[in-house]
């Protein structure tokens, strides 16, 4: 079976793949791709195994049920984005907050003392549980591991 998928690259993603490839062109695209692909995923999950015990589960099940409609924008910081969609749930769903028993004031700062990739991983996490809510909820330690191999 041919798991090859082909991809025509716009100009963004060229620069992206070249920015820190000194002479790399358009015939190393494909292997770039990877490179980056594959380090991206190692390290998100080398970052999720490093705040796997930084919320415990009723935080985040409170993150889930704020974030669950969310789509993040790379074009927005990581921790701005969880924070201002906490501040929304403070306005308009504070009963989220007692629901889940989040003191909100340590909840808060929590989120802020996270780098913005920690940040970001959470929002992974958080795709992730929606995916496929059925296998995680009762074990979520199950997100923070890597899917095995197939």
């Amino acid at each position: 079976m041919n798991n090859k998928i082909s991809v025509e690259l716009d100009k963004e993603i060229k620069n992206c793949l070249i920015d820190f490839q000194k002479g790399c062109g358009p015939a190393d695209f494909s292997h770039l791709l990877r490179k980056y692909i594959l380090t991206y995923h190692n390290l998100l999950y080398r970052t999720i195994k490093d705040i796997e015990n930084y919320f415990n589960n009723n935080e985040l099940y409170c993150l889930f049920d704020i974030l669950n409609n969310g789509i993040y924008c790379s074009d927005e910081y990581p921790k701005n984005y969880i924070l201002y969609n906490i501040i929304d749930a403070l306005n308009y769903e504070p009963v989220l907050f007692e629901k889940w028993s989040i003191n909100k004031n340590v909840f808060i700062e929590k989120i802020e003392s996270l780098s913005d990739f920690q940040a970001f991983s959470i929002i992974m996490i958080v795709y992730k549980f929606w995916r496929n809510p059925d296998l995680y909820k009762d074990d979520l330690s199950l997100l923070f591991k890597k899917r095995s191999k197939e």
